[in-house]
């Protein structure tokens, strides 16, 4: 298994991972080693439209602009909605994120700002 198919499986399999916070400290380490075109192999690969959201949102915001292109990209065209990073119900307060649809609780939010 690639980095990149592995980033997008952890983010479909977040509660497994520990949760949210676990899985972004996993994710950051995992980030470093991917790139555009094995992202694109392993969204083809993967298809999941939600964890290729969450995905995006995720690298944009921890800084990995280039990597939140190729998913953007290929996003383009597909059935999106709006969803939750989280899997957990109770978010609490966050900002919606438009590019990819997806709500970041508020706490996550410190790690690029």
């Amino acid at each position: 298994s690639t980095a990149e198919v592995t980033t997008l499986e952890l983010t479909q399999r977040q509660n497994l991972a520990g949760g949210l916070g676990q899985l972004i400290g996993v994710l950051r380490r995992l980030f470093r080693s991917c790139s555009p075109q094995g992202l694109e192999q392993a969204l083809e690969v993967v298809s999941d439209v939600s964890a290729a959201q969450r995905l995006g949102a995720l690298l944009v915001q921890e800084g990995h602009i280039e990597l939140g292109n190729v998913v953007q990209t290929w996003l383009k065209g597909k059935r999106t909605r709006p969803i939750s990073l989280t899997v957990e119900r109770d978010e609490g307060p966050s900002r919606y994120d438009a590019k990819f649809k997806v709500r970041i609780p508020e706490q996550l939010q410190t790690a690029n700002a």
